[in-house]
């Protein structure tokens, strides 16, 4: 028997303290069974996640399913652009204690029609646990696999800070900066940006996007609408003055103890030097420096990456857990729970 849901559109904006209990409940718990690896979130930490989404992902749909009265799931669906804009980023969540009942395909009934209305074509579930409940599920109702991420994490306590003395390689020098990016150098990194599309990505149809230097302003705009600290690391070639590689850290008002690693990149002429861990390395240097009380940093890395997760252990990263993306055509997903 099909379990009854009601599916209640989120509107963090217009959201009341109770709305936010009841996501924080579906959330928190589930963190603890599928996600045992990270810091425990607090509803603060959560509300202020929903009022803060990641930059560059567009615009977030969120829901929270109930089962009389009681919130059973949660979901959100990024909604991002250009490239990607066929892609609707779903997270399905539902409360440990309400699976294996079918709620999260209920869930998915639902939602498929609002995603067409988006213009949106193809689904795709990120970061879930391999062989755990979210993916076996996934794969049950249609979805396939299309790529595996090894999330990594660093704790500083754990870490002896002199593996990063590392200089930059002959011929170049490192530069730093928190927004926005030197005038002299936007255009080359920008063009140092986009080198991220080269990072293996498997069977993801999902793109990473082609940067300009609108776009890093627009982007560094958001960052500082939403508060958050962006700070990049850059490998500057000395003959030409221009980026040959950069590397980011994001840190969150609500997660001050926590930095989240996002692109590294090096344009293809420049690689094989070691300019990665000269980047990272120095990155380390200056979080710390600036907060010494931070914790950890955490990271995602593609498994056909070998090279990266060869620099990040020399960081000192460790693998905490491994997850999946999964995807498919909305149509077939319409298909395969119409046959259930």
């Amino acid at each position: 028997m099909r379990p009854t849901v009601r599916i209640v559109p989120f509107d963090v904006h217009k959201a009341t303290e109770a709305d936010f209990t009841a996501y924080y409940r579906v959330a928190a718990a589930s963190q603890e069974i599928d996600r045992p690896d990270e810091p425990p979130a607090t509803c603060d930490d959560i509300v202020n996640r929903l009022k803060n989404p990641f930059v560059g992902f567009g615009a977030e749909l969120i829901w929270i399913a109930y089962e009389h009265d009681n919130p059973v799931a949660i979901v959100t669906s990024d909604l991002p652009e250009d490239a990607n804009s066929h892609i609707a980023v779903c997270y399905i969540t539902v409360h440990p204690q309400e699976r294996r009942r079918g709620i999260g395909t209920e869930v998915l009934r639902g939602i498929l029609a609002v995603l067409r209305a988006q213009h949106r074509t193809l689904v795709e579930g990120w970061e879930l646990s391999k062989g755990g409940p979210g993916e076996l599920w996934a794969r049950a109702i249609g979805f396939d696999v299309a790529n595996t991420m090894y999330v990594q994490s660093l704790t500083f306590a754990d870490v002896d800070h002199s593996r990063w003395d590392i200089p930059a390689p002959d011929g170049y020098h490192l530069q730093q900066w928190s927004e926005p990016a030197p005038q002299d150098l936007i255009t080359s990194y920008a063009r140092a940006r986009t080198a991220a599309e080269d990072v293996p990505g498997g069977e993801s149809t999902y793109r990473p996007p082609t940067w300009t230097p609108e776009r890093v302003r627009k982007t560094e705009a958001e960052f500082e609408k939403k508060g958050i600290e962006h700070r990049v690391v850059v490998a500057v070639d000395n003959v030409t003055g221009e980026v040959a590689g950069l590397t980011e850290i994001e840190r969150y008002s609500h997660r001050p103890l926590i930095g989240f690693q996002r692109d590294t990149a090096v344009l293809a002429a420049h690689r094989g030097r070691g300019l990665g861990a000269a980047m990272k390395a120095h990155m380390l240097r200056w979080l710390i420096a600036d907060h010494p009380d931070t914790e950890k940093i955490i990271s995602g890395t593609n498994e056909l990456n070998i090279h990266m997760r060869r620099v990040n252990a020399q960081m000192g990263f460790t693998t905490t857990r491994v997850v999946t993306t999964v995807h498919q055509n909305i149509s077939v997903l319409e298909a395969a729970l119409a046959a259930r």
